[in-house]
C-alpha cells in the first residue's frame, strides 16, 4: 500500500466518511477511493472473508466457471 499526502481538500474518506484534508496522509482503495492510512477500509476488511478463485485469483465470483 502506497501512502501519501494529500495537496488538497479531496473529498471524503471512505473508511471514515470525515473531509480528506490538505496534509492529511492517505491512499487509495481497491475501487480508488481516498482513505485515511489510518482509518480502517471497510471495502478491504470484507474482501478478507470472500473466497478467491484458484484460476484467475478474482476475489468473490468470476467467469472462470
Amino acid at each position: 500500500m502506497s501512502t501519501f499526502i494529500a495537496k488538497y481538500n479531496s473529498g471524503t474518506c471512505a473508511g471514515c466518511d470525515s473531509p480528506v484534508k490538505a496534509g492529511d496522509e492517505i491512499t487509495r482503495n481497491l475501487d480508488q477511493d481516498y482513505v485515511h492510512v489510518d482509518c480502517p477500509d471497510a471495502e478491504l476488511d470484507s474482501m478478507a472473508n470472500k473466497p478467491v478463485c484458484p484460476s484467475c485469483w478474482m476475489v468473490g465470483p468470476c467467469d472462470c466457471d
